[in-house]
């Protein structure tokens, strides 16, 4: 038993003194400064330089995506900026058009009171027709009464002067 014990703890011992010591620095048979390491480590060092290799194209084929997608944006941002600027042309002509249906509003609304002012002027000038109308047709039957009563009142007193 205590011989198994003993390789036991020789058996851990080593593995533990093997386990420190890699990887190490190593001079080969041609004067070359190497590399030792254990198997283990040697696959661990080869999955992480794969994985590098994978990171490195993921890193480029990202980059090309990224610059796709700032390419995009500038577009999409150039699109919006312009359309910016055509719903502000927009909505100056409509509150431009606004503007100018207000003042036609308030043409309309001044021709209806020029209109009813001239209305009551054609009115007062019809009343004043008829009662110059009035006075002339007055004047004119004055005027044939008199001249009746005139030239009955001469021809009377040009009789009696030639009859007396």
């Amino acid at each position: 038993m205590k011989k198994i014990l003993l390789l036991a703890v020789l058996l851990i011992s080593l593995n533990v003194f093997t386990q420190i010591d890699y990887p190490r620095f190593d001079v080969d048979s041609l004067g070359q400064t190497v590399v030792v390491m254990t198997i283990e480590q040697a696959q661990v060092l080869d999955n992480k330089a794969e994985m590098l290799a994978l990171f490195e194209s993921m890193n480029s084929d990202i980059n090309e995506y990224q610059e796709f997608c700032v390419k995009v944006i500038n577009e999409k941002e150039e699109v919006i900026a312009k359309q910016d600027i055509q719903i502000k042309n927009l909505s100056d002509l409509n509150s431009n058009k606004d503007d100018q249906i207000e003042n036609l509003k308030s043409q309309i609304v001044n021709y209806q009171v020029k209109e009813t002012m001239w209305s009551e002027e054609v009115l007062n000038k019809d009343k004043e027709i008829k009662l110059h109308k009035e006075k002339i047709n007055k004047q004119r039957n004055r005027m044939i009464l008199g001249g009746s009563i005139g030239g009955a009142i001469i021809s009377g007193l040009i009789a009696i002067i030639l009859f007396i």
